[in-house]
């Protein structure tokens, strides 16, 4: 369920994921996502939101590796449900959330502590492989 991307240097771990707001029954993904157990949030690209014509939107703050304040764009899902999906997109795990403020970002998706920290993460990076559960 976790593979490593060698083509970044060093090799990231990646998982694929779904996303449902089940209060409005849409779906984003599956979405091939970084696993990124620094990030404080989990995000999505622009491009991944393209199709959802409702969602709750919201404009923060935050501040950059230099501390210089940056304006940031999230979705809020009130109700989301997180797959964990393997290759072929078969669900491997479910994680119910309440409140997910997703990250929008311009290419990267990442799966960040706000998901990773409801789930039990082992890397390993030398053998290139993880799982989640």
């Amino acid at each position: 369920m976790v593979s490593y991307d060698t083509t970044y240097e060093p090799a990231i771990p990646v998982t694929r994921v779904r996303i449902t707001d089940t209060f409005r029954s849409q779906t984003l993904g599956p979405l091939d996502v970084i696993i990124d157990s620094g990030a404080d949030c989990s995000s999505i690209p622009e491009s991944a939101i393209g199709s959802w014509l409702r969602f709750d939107r919201e404009t923060g703050r935050a501040l950059d590796y230099n501390g210089n304040t940056l304006k940031q764009r999230f979705i809020r899902i009130v109700r989301a449900r997180v797959e964990i999906l393997n290759d072929r997109g078969e669900v491997l795990l479910v994680r119910e959330h309440l409140d997910l403020r997703l990250l929008v970002l311009q290419e990267e998706a990442l799966l960040g502590r706000d998901v990773l920290n409801h789930l039990v993460c082992e890397l390993n990076g030398p053998g290139l492989r993880g799982e989640l559960r």
